[in-house]
């Protein structure tokens, strides 16, 4: 989110975070499944005022908003790009067996998105402090 947030006032484009979450089939039929991650949407609220913060700190500014959004990644993302100017994702860099066994959100996005897709891997994502005066031309976020 850091670098996205950092990019917005580059462009002048306003910012939406998008989380997206699902019940995971396996935490109603695994009893040693994280309780943590049995409540997808409480993980996003907390996922989410923690990278506001951390980015933000106390003074967010007009240009930013957000949203939690139930359903498949990919799908979710994909559908969303028809009314964004970007996507920017992150990339958790699975690779390998796992990353074919998942799948890949970045990279299906970027084969079906309806707009440019930066993805982000996770050894260029640096903490940045944007200052809430910087205010980007454009005022309305996709919705």
């Amino acid at each position: 989110m850091a670098y996205a947030v950092g990019l917005a006032p580059l462009l002048g484009m306003p910012l939406h975070t998008v989380y997206v979450w699902d019940y995971p089939p396996v935490a109603y039929q695994d009893p040693t499944y994280p309780a943590e991650f049995a409540a997808p949407l409480s993980e996003a609220e907390h996922a989410l005022s923690m990278a506001r913060e951390k980015v933000f700190g106390a003074e967010v500014p007009d240009w930013y908003t957000e949203s939690r959004v139930r359903g498949y990644p990919s799908a979710i993302l994909t559908a969303l790009s028809t009314k964004a100017r970007m996507l920017v994702l992150g990339s958790r860099g699975l690779g390998g067996f796992a990353g074919l066994l998942l799948g890949s959100v970045s990279a299906t996005c970027a084969a079906h998105a309806s707009c440019p897709v930066l993805v982000i891997p996770p050894q260029a994502r640096r903490p940045r402090v944007v200052r809430p005066s910087s205010r980007p031309r454009s005022a309305k976020p996709p919705s």
